[in-house]
């Protein structure tokens, strides 16, 4: 056996040729560089890279087994580990024995000191029809610049820092501690350290709200169970197994698995001529959330001539659909096209055979990926992340998922609920054609899950995860509650289907390509050929398959990509512009209205349809099928934003696009107050309303009297937000002077 300072002597040498090992005084062979993925198992030693940055991956027993393996102090002893590699504040962190079935990172020192961004996505959930879980796909720890470092750990050993900012950061910030993973040992065969990649699983700790209580799931085991480098990326999977936190069950709980998978991206990764710009109020784009200076996020351009467009893989779409997300990203390129002149967006579509759709995770940032989700319930019908270079804003992965079956599903019930009512209505049976609808309802509103944020936190020691599904400037619902009306007449499932698929994917690519939603788009809608000016709008689902990629989208690639302001810029406002609460927010945002008039289409279609159906309206002698329970939530939602008009127009009537194009509303901001109150009083309290109360009970007194009773719960709802908003009161006398 050679002693230790032969070792060193020999070391030293490799470590300047970067190529040999050492056994007893004789030179082996280095592992062989693989390009694909590598695996876990009890025998992995394994090079990966570039050629020029190179990984060794290895097992535990074969780490445990290599000659030569030193530790920081002995290297730093034989001056094999430069002093600016090493930080002299101790950090915290735990060695323990790696798990046997888990992979050992052989990390280059030469990229100590270098900068770098790191973050984290999660990508698989092993429990497939769990929404609440579902839903923590694709949360992730938002990209951190950071410069490893070696330092000393508490109670011995070494840690490779990640040093970094984690807000308001900029090149000169102030560096902290951001991570710190386990060093086992360092090889001056090619210059590398050991790290147990495992660690960044520990501590895992998910928490959820499920009917209002807090459920949490704690980690019990962490593995490292995959290493790749590609694109001056390298990526890691660490698999945390979790069970509930609940005293006296983890023992017999069945483990649930999260997948996370970890990224740092060298800084080759990025363009040097990459063109920060910074958020304008005419156009809604996402921005960095990081840095010291907010900067937009899309993808570059920089260099189109030299390198490919941006490549989107399309994963396990059935093959009836792809001509609809190919129209997605044609419609995208029509504009890239005209305003740079070439095609931004390529795609690819790959199924569930080919071999390549295991290698491609939705998640993995070397990639950007559009998922027909196969494997996971959520709450939302699409998400749409992406990752950005914190101080440029430069997107280097977008992600998309589809909740493709669930869609498909709710919207097929949706069609055969209407299709049966329809055939019963034509027979004459207009009850029994009710009860078909009001059963369809609750059915489809029992399967689709809440989308409201619902206060999920995913916390890994000091860092914490964002849950993508959770915020509402990324996501797109599966059906809102006010769209369970009539399917489009005249258009049949696949149609119906085609366009709103269509729609769907043009908008979560809209999100990757850094365009926030546009709830002012419906302005512009003439209700027949387009029903909006942007296809990051919400809009009902009867109109939904017609929305496309329109004018405003443009004017905001524009900005964004070339850096051209809009002459004159199409009606735009966002999540946070939503007016709850805010008198100095407009009216006129909103997602839950439809049409170039929403004032009017919350008053008629939304609050007066809701009154309708709780009278039973039409029924003649028979009650009404619809409870205040169905009706109550639609009909108090578009009372609000009925009173937003009110509480608003001080502050923002200026600004309204189509409140003013009627000639029957005041123009003084003074006067709307009390002509939205009247409207508002009017819409639940008239004539019609009585005489269909009145005739019912004629016919039938014990159908009269529960149309009576659920007007008056809508009329003390209606009185209880007016007097909340500060609107003007006014009793319904029309309920008092009811024989009844």
């Amino acid at each position: 056996m050679m002693n230790r300072k032969v070792i060193y002597v020999l070391a030293a040498a490799c470590f300047a040729a970067a190529g040999c090992a050492v056994d007893d005084g004789e030179p082996v062979a280095a592992p062989a560089p693989r390009s694909e993925a590598v695996q876990a198992d009890d025998a992995v030693n394994a090079l990966i890279g570039d050629g020029v940055t190179e990984f060794q991956i290895v097992s535990r027993d074969v780490m445990e087994a290599m000659p030569g393996i030193l530790s920081v102090e002995e290297a730093v002893d034989a001056a094999l580990l430069r002093p600016d590699w090493l930080s002299e504040s101790a950090v915290r962190v735990r060695h323990r024995r790696p798990p046997r079935h888990s992979l050992i990172v052989g990390f280059p020192t030469r990229l100590l000191g270098e900068g770098s961004v790191f973050g984290a996505v999660l990508t698989k959930v092993s429990v497939p029809d769990d929404v609440n879980l579902g839903n923590f796909k694709l949360s992730q720890i938002s990209p951190a610049h950071v410069r490893p470092f070696l330092a000393p750990a508490e109670g011995g050993g070494h840690a490779l820092v990640l040093l970094g900012c984690s807000y308001g950061c900029s090149e000169a910030s102030p560096k902290e501690e951001l991570l710190s993973i386990p060093v086992l040992g360092f090889s001056p065969l090619g210059g590398r350290v050991f790290l147990d990649i495992a660690t960044l699983g520990e501590g895992l700790d998910l928490t959820t709200i499920i009917g209002g209580v807090p459920f949490g799931l704690v980690e019990i085991d962490t593995r490292a169970t995959l290493v790749d480098y590609t694109s001056s990326t390298l990526v890691f999977d660490v698999v945390s197994e979790l069970v509930p936190d609940v005293p006296d069950t983890a023992e017999d709980a069945e483990p649930i698995t999260i997948t996370t998978r970890w990224y740092l991206a060298l800084a080759s990764r990025f363009e040097d001529a990459f063109v920060p710009r910074e958020r304008i109020a005419e156009v809604g784009y996402f921005w960095t959330d990081r840095s010291a200076v907010p900067r937009i996020t899309r993808f570059s351009t920089a260099r189109y001539h030299e390198r490919p467009p941006v490549k989107y893989y399309v994963k396990n779409v059935p093959d009836a659909y792809h001509v609809d997300f190919a129209a997605a990203f044609d419609s995208w390129n029509d504009v890239f096209r005209e305003l740079i002149g070439y095609d931004l967006l390529e795609y690819e579509f790959i199924d569930a055979s080919d071999p390549r759709n295991e290698q491609i995770v939705t998640g993995d940032v070397r990639y950007n990926v559009v998922e027909w989700d196969l494997d996971n319930l959520a709450s939302y019908g699409g998400l749409g992340p992406s990752a950005a270079h914190q101080f440029t804003g430069e997107t280097f992965s977008g992600m998309v998922l589809i909740q493709g079956p669930t869609i498909l599903e709710l919207y097929r019930d949706w069609f055969d609920v209407q299709e049966e009512a329809e055939a019963l209505r034509q027979a004459g049976d207009v009850l029994a054609a009710e009860r078909v609808r009001v059963e369809g309802r609750r059915r489809l509103q029992a399967r689709v899950r809440p989308t409201a944020p619902t206060g999920s936190e995913i916390q890994l020691g000091a860092l914490e995860f964002t849950v993508t599904a959770e915020q509402p400037g990324l996501f797109d619902p599966l059906m809102a509650g006010f769209d369970f009306d009539d399917t489009p007449p005249g258009v049949d499932f696949d149609t119906y289907m085609s366009g709103y698929l269509r729609e769907i994917v043009s908008h979560e690519l809209g999100h990757n390509l850094g365009l926030t939603h546009n709830f002012m788009g419906s302005l512009s809608g003439d209700g027949d050929q387009v029903s909006s000016h942007s296809v990051m709008e919400y809009v009902v689902r009867t109109e939904r398959y017609k929305t496309r990629v329109s004018e405003y989208d443009g004017q905001a690639i524009a900005y964004g990509y070339t850096g051209v302001l809009p002459e004159e810029p199409l009606p735009f406002c966002w999540d946070a512009q939503l007016p709850f609460f805010d008198p100095t927010l407009s009216a006129e945002c909103s997602f839950i209205d439809a049409g170039p008039d929403p004032f009017g289409y919350l008053r008629d279609r939304v609050v007066g349809r809701a009154v309708d159906l709780a009278i039973g309206r039409g029924l003649g002698a028979q009650a009404p099928v619809w409870t205040i329970f169905d009706v109550e939530t639609n009909f108090f939602q578009g009372l609000e934003a009925m009173a937003f008009y009110a509480t608003s127009a001080q502050a923002t009537s200026h600004t309204w696009v189509s409140f003013h194009v009627h000639p029957d509303r005041p123009a003084d901001p003074a006067a709307i107050p009390d002509y939205v109150a009247a409207q508002m009083h009017a819409v639940v309290c008239n004539d019609s309303i009585a005489d269909e109360i009145l005739a019912k009970h004629a016919l039938n007194p014990e159908a009269g009297i529960v149309a009576r009773d659920n007007w008056a719960i809508l009329l003390n709802y209606a009185s209880s937000l007016r007097a909340y908003y500060g609107l003007s009161l006014e009793s319904c006398e029309l309920l008092d002077e009811l024989p009844f």
